[in-house]
């Protein structure tokens, strides 16, 4: 359960993150004047400066990738807490861990003490 916490606060941090840079770059936009590719791109990340012309963008590249990586690291860690939740859970209870039966099922291979019916 721990676990789950932290990463749904990291994946709502990396979210938060990296919504308010779109939203202050969509916000940024009409007062650029020039910009090369995609304004909301060039917005955040910036480009090259030609000679003398001065580069409008916001330069949130970085917290950007950043606010990204931390939604994706969020979610993995929610995907693998689901994943393992659901296989520990079907695992426990079975009846192997009961006193009775914990030296049958150390012997019987751990795909067969789950309940697992095919169609």
């Amino acid at each position: 359960m721990k676990r789950t916490v932290i990463g749904g606060f990291i994946m709502l941090g990396g979210l938060f993150t990296t919504l308010t840079i779109i939203v202050v770059a969509a916000l940024y936009i009409p007062s650029m004047t020039s910009w090369s590719g995609s304004q909301l791109w060039y917005a955040i990340f910036g480009g090259k400066q030609y000679g003398n012309e001065v580069v409008q963008s916001l330069f949130l590249g970085l917290p950007f990738v950043v606010g990204l990586l931390l939604s994706i690291m969020g979610l993995v860690i929610l995907v693998i807490e689901y994943f393992t939740g659901l296989f520990l859970s079907e695992f426990f209870t079975n009846r192997c861990f009961s006193a009775r039966n914990i030296s049958k099922c150390a012997q019987t291979p751990l795909w067969k003490n789950l309940n697992v019916t095919y169609p």
